[in-house]
């Protein structure tokens, strides 16, 4: 039943269900016109409250919230402002800053410099959970004045963590639903500010309604329907079962396993899919 050679390593893919797929086709123009964008944001959050796996202190601090086409928006509006060369980002975290600058020069905890935002992803994909400095990193921060903005695009897909974004120096936090459901087909998300930048990209698209409506009807759709931590409570126990059978060390998000020595991760997307619905 598991099969070695179906990991992927070093690639992460989402999982996905047949129930996913079920209901993307049943989508149509009847059963999602009358969703709104206030929906999306009470949906989103009512589903963050149920969360059974993951609890996150402080959000309610962010008073701001708008909709992002997935966190790849988010992430893409804080190059805008900032540029790469003037953001301070930790190695192991997502490759697409690589990919950008390849030269990049990353941040470390003594590293960290006053005036210069830090961006940085909530679970850490190099750790496959929270950064292992996670709470000292915040609280220099605080003590240095840097603005921190989070992307927490793998936080539906993790388990077992409590997340404190309380700390004053902590600015913006940004969610999607493409890990949770399985939806890069239809990117759409919430990003929390706690202050309101009215020459802000994101906040522009979002008050001359720029976002495409049927992104967040068709998320109200799938957050009425599933719990966000749903593929979290399906595939759990066979994560766990997988990581025992190959000698692998269970990590944080459920799609990912690290290598008994933490030298390598691995994707286990095919093997978790296969053990719900065998092909």
């Amino acid at each position: 039943m598991w099969n070695k050679d179906l990991l992927t390593p070093f690639q992460l893919p989402n999982l996905n269900c047949k129930e996913f797929d079920l209901l993307m086709e049943k989508i149509s123009y009847e059963n999602i016109k009358h969703y709104t964008k206030d929906d999306f944001v009470s949906k989103f959050e009512e589903r963050i409250q149920q969360y059974q796996y993951v609890s996150i202190k402080g959000l309610e601090n962010f008073k701001h919230k708008d909709l992002i086409i997935g966190c790849q928006h988010f992430i893409d509006n804080l190059l805008l402002e900032h540029n790469i060369k003037n953001l301070q980002i930790f190695e192991h975290d997502y490759n697409y800053y690589k990919r950008l600058k390849a030269d990049i020069q990353y941040t470390t905890l003594d590293s960290l410099e006053k005036g210069k935002p830090l961006l940085i992803a909530m679970p850490f994909p190099g750790h496959l959970n929270v950064h292992n400095q996670f709470k000292d990193i915040l609280q220099k921060c605080d003590d240095m004045e840097i603005d921190v903005h989070i992307d927490a695009s793998w936080l539906p897909a993790s388990f077992n963590i409590d997340y404190d974004i309380s700390n004053k120096c902590v600015k913006s936090i940004a969610m999607s639903l493409s890990k949770a459901f399985y939806m890069g087909w239809n990117r759409i998300g919430l990003r929390w500010t706690k202050q309101y930048k009215e020459n802000d990209s994101i906040a522009i698209m979002n008050r001359f309604n720029m976002i495409p409506a049927v992104l967040y009807k068709i998320g109200c759709l799938y957050l009425e329907n599933y719990e966000l931590d749903y593929i979290v409570k399906m595939y759990k126990k066979n994560y766990n079962e997988l990581c025992k059978n190959l000698k692998l060390r269970p990590s944080n998000i459920i799609h990912a396993a690290f290598s008994i020595d933490r030298s390598k991760l691995y994707g286990v997307k095919q093997l978790l899919e296969n053990s719900i619905n065998p092909s």
